[in-house]
């Protein structure tokens, strides 16, 4: 525009400016003063011809084409119209607003005539609350004076209920305690049953069926010495020395002043040629039992097998004080030519 502007003739410029103060001059008349819209009226058309000119003389020399222009004045028309439209409903929205006031009167008058019926309501139902907090008060009392004789009542019941689970308690545990005896009754007399078809298979010499009840009675009995002791003898009978001794052991665990024991490891280990265990056994079954014959017998043997004649002899005499009808003990004495004995 610019170069448009500097190629224009100096002339025409000079013209223009001249036409202007012209037209100026004329307006700025008193002459003209009547005259003066027409003028005006005129002057606008002319320099809107002038503006059509120069703006057809920049789209000639303007390096955008005028395709692009018109597309963008379509564009701008287009943006126009729809802030046309959109003011041409401006006057409909106001009516909608206005209307929505008027509902919203309507509603807020129909809200605050609904707070009023509820405050009423309200005013009521605290009227019958009062009346039945009285008619509650007065419900509690009653109900008071008659639970003190309740609960008295009901002191006396729990009471007289304790006494008597007290002594269902009582019942209950004295019929636990003689079912548990009646209990260890029936397996102690089990266990004897067992243990005597035991020693009746041992003395006819079937020991290992003889084991075999001792075994069934100790199931029954476990705290029996004499059937530890049984079963101890009959592993001694059918050769196993190492069980015999376990289950000597554990009858003295049971009972260790049982004499019999003592005696009967002093066999195991006499017959085992072990003389020193022998008769240290045969002496503790004599501590616990001074009248024990047999004892003083099998330790006279012990002795004798120690080389200790002397001592031999005197628990052989021993023994036969005790039972004159030990004949073992009379043979002995015999060898060693201390006479007959007159039993």
């Amino acid at each position: 525009m610019e170069e448009n502007l500097q190629n224009q003739n100096p002339v025409e410029g000079q013209n223009q400016e001249e036409k202007k103060e012209q037209i100026k001059e004329e307006n700025n008349s008193p002459n003209n003063v009547g005259n003066e819209k027409p003028k005006i009226e005129e002057q606008k058309n002319q320099d809107f011809d002038k503006i059509d000119e120069d703006l057809k003389e920049f789209l000639k020399q303007s390096k955008y084409s005028s395709e692009s222009i018109i597309n963008n004045l379509k564009d701008t028309l287009l943006r126009f119209e729809a802030i046309n439209e959109t003011i041409s409903i401006l006057p409909e929205m106001k009516e909608i607003i206005k209307i929505s006031s008027d509902n919203s009167k309507e509603q807020a008058m129909t809200l605050e005539s609904k707070i009023e019926n509820i405050s009423n309501n309200l005013e009521n139902i605290s009227k019958i609350i009062s009346e039945e907090k009285e008619n509650l008060k007065n419900l509690i009392t009653n109900f008071n004076e008659k639970n003190e004789l309740l609960a008295g009542r009901m002191d006396s019941l729990l009471s007289n209920i304790a006494k008597f689970s007290e002594t269902v308690m009582k019942i209950v545990e004295y019929e636990e305690n003689l079912s548990k005896k009646r209990e260890i009754e029936f397996a102690m007399m089990q266990a004897k049953i067992y243990n005597e078809r035991g020693l009746l298979l041992f003395y006819r010499g079937i020991f290992t069926s003889a084991l075999n009840y001792f075994i069934k009675a100790l199931e029954m009995d476990s705290s029996s010495p004499e059937i530890y002791n049984n079963i101890a003898q009959t592993y001694m009978k059918l050769g196993n020395q190492q069980k015999a001794e376990e289950y000597f052991r554990k009858a003295l665990e049971i009972f260790p002043d049982f004499a019999e024991v003592y005696n009967n490891l002093g066999l195991m280990y006499l017959s085992n040629n072990q003389f020193e265990l022998a008769a240290e056994n045969f002496k503790k079954a004599i501590d616990l039992n001074p009248d024990f014959s047999e004892a003083y017998l099998f330790l006279g043997n012990s002795l004798h097998s120690l080389k200790k004649n002397d001592e031999a002899i005197e628990n052989w005499k021993r023994a036969l004080e005790i039972n004159p009808y030990l004949e073992e003990a009379k043979e002995k004495l015999k060898i060693f030519k201390e006479g007959e004995i007159d039993v």
